[in-house]
């Protein structure tokens, strides 16, 4: 993945990463995301919505 390139993690160790990247992708219209953690990457998602 993108992610596990550019920050140098192993499989296991993406999720927070892919939270962010939820948050902000979705703060710029993206409707629809895959991701496995599902729970963290709502928690960041309502999170920035939240910050406005």
């Amino acid at each position: 993945s993108f992610l596990g390139r550019l920050l140098d993690l192993a499989v296991a160790e993406r999720d927070p990463a892919t939270a962010v990247v939820s948050a902000l992708l979705t703060g710029r219209g993206v409707d629809i995301l895959r991701v496995h953690d599902v729970r963290a990457s709502r928690q960041a998602v309502q999170l920035a919505e939240a910050l406005g």
